[in-house]
């Protein structure tokens, strides 16, 4: 439910330091993510070591 997503979104960052990477789409054969207009370039490195990290663990878990 998008709403419960939104408040659980907000509890998280009013309690933690987290960062927020994102959006990212999950379940899919390949990684892919949607790149907002308003993005930081340290956003997009963020989700590039987030996408090439994904596709390590994908080939860890093909190969073994």
């Amino acid at each position: 439910n998008l709403d419960t997503a939104n408040i659980a979104l907000g509890l998280i960052r009013s309690l933690t330091d987290a960062l927020l990477i994102g959006p990212l789409l999950s379940g899919l054969r390949k990684p892919a993510h949607i790149v907002i207009p308003s993005v930081t370039s340290r956003g997009i490195f963020n989700m590039t070591a987030f996408t090439v990290a994904e596709i390590h663990r994908r080939k860890e878990h093909k190969d073994g």
